[in-house]
């Protein structure tokens, strides 16, 4: 044998791909390996028992229960358990229920008589706990090991958020938390909650709804905290008495799911000396400009942030009502897009308006200076805008600017081409390679002849091999468009993408 399948973990790393969808996942493959030799045989069981997909293949291991049942054909016994630790203690992952049809309520009462230390599988790592029924959610104590360093839990009831406070206690070593609490679940738990923000000393990740401005602060104060999703946010969340520069100090991840904006723009002065990595925010509505403005404002004050922030995103859950459009209040004003050009190391932006941003060639070429790391950039407004001032030229500055960009998002006006002054042609001659998809909103074309715009986008972007428009948007139905004037230039567009260098590369003409 070769000395290089002595090392335990290049064959971990070799038995491992044997579970992967490209091998087909046969745990025959694995239990081979392990009745080859016995250099293999602890590795290969433990690859194959690290995430069994069913609970069921626990319940087989012993002999009192029936092949396809899960009633017991004795009680059980002390005994019964030796031939299961073989096997349990192998695994490192589990959830609940994953492909398993049992009810815990049904067989556990009988299954956790005479359980060997106190748990099902003394070195789980990750426990995922999703109970289809109610009374199966108080079992999850029989899995709960020391050895866990990230647990999810879903649809938890009131009247298990007992068991909140004890889970940093038995877990010393949790890592990752994410919880969800069903109903009215805050307001019946009293003062376990609380109490379970207090043991959250190491936590680095975490993932669950914060009933109120005193719980946001106390997660704020955890200095290990790198990564926080919040589903929704409480109206006010900066108490008077609290000092903003306190808080947040380490985290790196903010994602903040469903929220309006007078919040969002809340917990962005409660981190104004955090060194953020990556911002998300989903708005449930479509704000002004001037209350966006100052939204924006807070986030350029994270003046640590400057020169770390690597992606940022502001969407929206739904578009609003096409009145908007004819709105200018609503409008996403130039100077708002111009403070987030401090942004220096963005990599990633994502910006949504419903009723489409004020730009124009000039503010584009400012961007493109401003994020010359950008790989992905999207502005995306819900509904055609009434102006279009931004035009091919754009383009052109992108590429000139921002060699890494791979996917862009912009509606532009492709019908006017770059005058014979204009950047685009004193600097002719410019490909980017990395452009691969292209997303041209609702940009007008000439329909008549919209060969010189597919000519000029593949000098451009020689690699480009997707090209989409807001009829390819999955949150509208692409049929809506056949009686309407929103997407007029589709099957212009089409033959556009069908020119593409790039796309004919990749799939012929």
């Amino acid at each position: 044998m070769h000395d290089c399948l002595k090392i335990p973990e290049l064959v971990d790393q070799i038995f491992s791909n044997f579970t992967a969808e490209y091998y087909g996942g046969d745990a025959k493959v694995l239990a081979r390996l392990g009745r080859t030799c016995r250099l293999f045989h602890d590795p290969a069981m433990d690859v194959l028992w690290r995430e069994p997909q069913k609970f069921a293949q626990h319940l087989a291991i012993g002999p009192t229960w029936r092949k396809r049942s899960v009633r017991l054909l004795r009680p059980i016994v002390p005994g019964d358990w030796d031939r299961a630790l073989v096997y349990t203690r192998r695994v490192k992952s589990f959830a609940f229920p994953s492909l398993s049809e049992v009810s815990l309520s049904e067989i556990f009462p009988a299954l956790s008589q005479c359980l060997p230390l106190g748990c099902v599988f003394p070195n789980l790592t990750h426990l995922s706990w999703y109970p289809r029924r109610e009374a199966d959610f108080p079992y999850i104590q029989l899995f709960i090991s020391p050895t866990i360093t990230s647990i999810s839990i879903s649809s938890m009831p009131a009247s298990c958020t007992v068991l909140l406070p004890t889970l940093p206690l038995e877990c010393r070593v949790l890592k990752k938390i994410s919880i969800d609490l069903i109903g009215h679940a805050f307001r019946d738990m009293g003062g376990c909650f609380p109490a379970f923000l207090h043991q959250l000393e190491t936590v680095e990740h975490l993932s669950m709804l914060l009933p109120d401005a005193a719980s946001l602060v106390h997660v704020g104060r955890i200095e290990t905290l790198r990564f926080l999703y919040l589903p929704a946010l409480p109206l006010h969340v900066l108490p008077r008495s609290v000092e903003p520069a306190s808080l947040f100090l380490n985290l790196s991840t903010l994602i903040v799911g469903s929220v309006d904006i007078e919040p969002a723009t809340n917990i962005m002065a409660m981190c104004i000396d955090s060194t953020f990595q990556s911002l998300r925010f989903t708005l449930e509505t479509c704000p002004t400009a001037e209350v966006m403005d100052k939204f924006y404002t807070a986030l350029t004050r994270c003046r640590r942030s400057h020169a770390s922030l690597r992606s940022l995103g502001v969407c929206s859950v739904a578009d609003d009502e096409p009145a908007l459009v004819q709105d200018p209040r609503y409008l996403l004003r130039r100077h708002t897009i111009q403070r987030l050009f401090c942004f220096a190391q963005l990599t990633e932006i994502e910006i949504e308006s419903a009723c489409g941003f004020e730009l124009d060639d000039g503010i584009c070429n400012q961007m493109a200076r401003a994020w010359p790391h950008a790989e992905r950039l999207t502005l995306k407004e819900f509904y055609n805008p009434v102006k279009q001032s931004v035009t091919l030229e754009s383009l052109h500055s992108f590429a000139q600017h921002c060699p890494a960009l791979n996917r862009l998002h912009l509606t532009f006006d492709a019908r006017v081409f770059p005058g014979p002054h204009s950047s685009a042609q004193t600097a002719a001659g410019i490909s980017q390679l990395k452009l691969e998809q292209l997303h041209v909103g609702y940009s007008l074309i000439n329909a008549y002849n919209p060969r010189p715009v597919a000519k000029f986008i593949g000098d451009l972007f020689p690699n480009l091999q997707y090209l989409a428009t807001a009829r390819n948007d999955s949150y509208r139905d692409p049929d809506s468009y056949e009686s309407d004037d929103d997407m007029p230039d589709y099957h212009s567009w089409q033959e556009v993408e069908e020119r593409l260098p790039g796309r004919i590369r990749m799939w012929g003409r």
